[in-house]
């Protein structure tokens, strides 16, 4: 070798080891080899557990751990310390901080604002009901910007942060991961390995302007000047399946200088891995540096100057924890060495100065000390006013009365008690309404902790409190209730979404997130639990459990994965009869209506019949409704569909209510083989599961209050 290549080679090294300096070198997992970079050493903060996600801002760092915020001091960068915390906000997923406000996405727990103007004592300050499962987050001008997965992209009025008010939504794949940047909105569509592009300068009236494939599964994204940084997963699109699998794993950056057409520039690999746990990907910029999390594989560090010719400089894969391989499905052995599981996956990464802080989902906090290469890059906020709209869209319908919109605490439930409609109203609680002809009349409000779903059986209404568990309450007259019992939240129960309790029978059923519960509900000051069926990591998406029993004995439940769950509570016991998983397809967005004789599951846009003592009937995949409805497309087959959603019965009759895109129909289900659509009605928001008055529809109507139709 040269002298010139020596010296060369030892100034490389010199410069690499300034680059990636830290004096306690605690952690090196030196478990990947050299093409994907060097090993980074880092060292843990002492204290921290499992955390989903990390933001800098006032000189702090914010943390989502567990079920809320913890803020650490970094006045001394290498040496975080904890100075405050607030908990009890469900199932956290993203932050954002805005001058002394921080806002954080907590899926099925929807947006939450905390004042940290005083970080020692954060306080929360309100919540807010997002349409589905708030998971990404950005929050730019006074307009929170949400994703919420199977529904795409909500806005929500954050000026007052006491009163977060819904704006507007739009309908993308999967939305997973959102950026605002210069009056667009950027979603990292996830499954269908989209970006969507909407033009948000007016946010109460969003519109697409573009879509564009990744090659990979669709995440984490960030805008930096004219670029846009895109992290992906999973498996690549763009070659057959058996050559692709697991190669989806890379950080794309794409030209936006014209919105109406990017352009990509260029893909950086990953190593290939494939696992369902964790599966979402993030990156952050500073400078010319990309920091790109790629959860099991742990997080990658990429020089990008060169934006058509990014460099893989350095990595970190966390340590293992307990039970880490239980997780993994399939591990790459060419990758990692086959007797080693990956290491604990990486949810999120901050840059501070000089250092960088990034969190493992079950271990806690870390840093590696990186002063040529991290420095914080603070947001500039520009006039709030410029992003609100003066006026606001009506939500009412023609054919229907309404309540009242109400877009603070949308209307997410409705149970009928003879002529009174009792309505579940989020932190308003539950309200009284006298139906008449034409009318609805407000009777009262009753204060509970919170009211997501209702159920009424036996003289009692029962209330899902979200975080508060179930409150058991006597009907004592219209609109009265006497309070019997709580059900608290347990490790079984982590937050009450829907629930479900029948005539005659004293098991109360509860499900949401990943799970079902029965409880034994006899005495209702003290109930026992009788079972938790998991549903296998199949979320929850909406109301899938059947609002009524067929034979007066059977309750069903539709995972969106895993098919049909019949379970017989026939003698105040529970008892799982049958599974039809796969057998009733696959869908995000449709429930079950219980006939007489059999259950009715919707199914890529038709339609499955169930009974659980005999074999299931296949009836056929042609769209439910008669003749074709052009006006809602499908999306993606069996994943969500415009001819399916949630169901209700009224004797033959059965309504179907789309969330999704939104619309309720009614059909005739005297010939089960053979059902007529009776009427069509397009809604102006999405409509949760409806029931029947006299013949006449009841809409839960969500952000449009309760709507009876005429």
């Amino acid at each position: 070798m040269s002298m010139k290549k020596i010296v060369a080679f030892f100034l490389f090294v010199n410069c690499f080891n300034i680059l990636f300096s830290q004096e306690d070198k605690e952690i090196i997992n030196d478990c990947l080899s050299s093409e994907w970079g060097k090993a980074i050493p880092f060292s843990k903060i002492e204290g921290t557990k499992g955390t989903m996600s990390l933001s800098i801002a006032n000189g702090l760092l914010y943390a989502l751990e567990k079920d809320g915020v913890s803020i650490y001091d970094i006045s001394t960068p290498d040496k975080p310390s904890l100075i405050g915390k607030v908990g009890g906000m469900g199932n956290v997923r993203q932050i954002k901080v805005c001058g002394n406000i921080l806002y954080l996405a907590a899926r099925e727990n929807g947006l939450w604002s905390v004042d940290v103007s005083d970080p020692k004592n954060p306080k929360i300050i309100s919540n807010f009901a997002t349409i589905e499962m708030a998971t990404g987050l950005d929050v730019k001008n006074g307009v929170a910007v949400v994703g919420l997965r199977m529904f795409g992209v909500q806005c929500v009025d954050v000026s007052n942060p006491a009163k977060m008010k819904h704006l507007s939504y739009i309908l993308t794949d999967e939305s997973q991961s959102v950026y605002y940047h210069n009056g667009y909105i950027f979603s990292g569509d996830w499954s269908k390995g989209e970006v969507t592009i909407i033009d948000a300068r007016i946010p109460s009236s969003l519109k697409f302007v573009n879509k564009f494939k990744i090659d990979g599964f669709t995440d984490g994204l960030v805008v930096r000047g004219n670029y846009l940084y895109v992290s992906s997963g999973h498996h690549r699109r763009f070659v057959k399946r058996s050559v692709g699998y697991g190669l989806g794993h890379a950080l794309e950056i794409w030209d936006i200088s014209d919105i109406a057409n990017p352009k990509h520039i260029s893909r950086t690999q990953f190593p290939k891995a494939y696992s369902r746990f964790a599966d979402y990907w993030l990156p952050r910029v500073s400078g010319d540096y990309v920091f790109a999390v790629d959860t099991m594989n742990g997080m990658f560090v990429l020089d990008a100057k060169d934006k058509k010719n990014p460099k893989i400089i350095g990595n970190i894969v966390l340590p293992k924890y307990k039970d880490c391989s239980s997780h993994f499905a399939k591990v790459i052995p060419e990758i990692l060495d086959p007797k080693t599981s990956f290491g604990d996956p990486v949810s999120s990464v901050a840059i501070g100065d000089g250092v960088i802080y990034f969190s493992g989902v079950e271990t806690g906090i870390y840093l590696a000390k990186m002063p040529n290469v991290a420095r914080i890059e603070e947001e500039k906020l520009s006039n709030v006013e410029s992003l609100l709209p003066k006026e606001i869209e009506d939500l009412s319908h023609k054919d229907f009365v309404t309540s009242g919109m109400n877009r603070e605490n949308p209307v997410m439930s409705v149970a009928l008690d003879g002529d009174i409609a009792y309505t579940a109203n989020v932190w308003e609680g539950v309200k009284a309404y006298k139906l008449s002809e034409g009318k609805i009349k407000y009777l009262n409000t009753i204060k509970v902790g919170c009211a997501y779903d209702l159920s009424i059986a036996d003289g009692k209404l029962y209330v899902a409190e979200g975080l508060n568990g179930i409150g058991i309450y006597k009907i004592v007259s219209a609109g009265n209730l006497e309070k019997l019992g709580q059900i608290p939240t347990t490790k079984e129960m982590k937050c009450a979404l829907y629930v479900r309790a029948f005539k005659g029978k004293n098991v109360l059923i509860e499900y949401g997130d990943t799970r079902i519960n029965f409880f034994d509900i006899s005495n209702p000051q003290k109930t026992k639990h009788l079972l938790r069926q998991n549903t296998y990591n199949t979320l929850v998406y909406a109301d899938f459990g059947s609002h009524g029993l067929i034979t007066d004995r059977y309750w069903a439940f539709r995972c969106h994965i895993g098919g049909a769950w019949i379970f017989d509570i026939s003698k105040n016991s529970v008892k799982l009869v049958s599974t039809q998983k796969g057998n009733c397809g696959r869908s995000q967005s449709s429930g079950i209506a219980a006939l007489k004789d059999c259950f009715v599951f919707g199914y890529n846009g038709g339609y499955t019949l169930v009974n659980p003592m005999e074999e299931l009937s296949l009836v056929g995949r042609e769209p439910m409704a008669y003749p074709y409805c052009k006006e809602f497309p499908e999306v993606d087959g069996g994943r969500k569909n415009a001819h399916e959603g949630l169901m209700n019965v009224d004797g033959n009759k059965v309504v179907v209510s789309s969330r999704i895109f939104p619309n309720c129909r009614v059909y005739d289900f005297s010939d089960k083989k053979s059902p007529k659509l009776l009427k069509t009605f397009v809604l102006k928001t999405a409509p949760n599961l409806p029931a029947f008055w006299q013949g006449k529809l009841v809409i839960a109507g969500g952000y449009a209050g309760l709507l009876l139709e005429k």
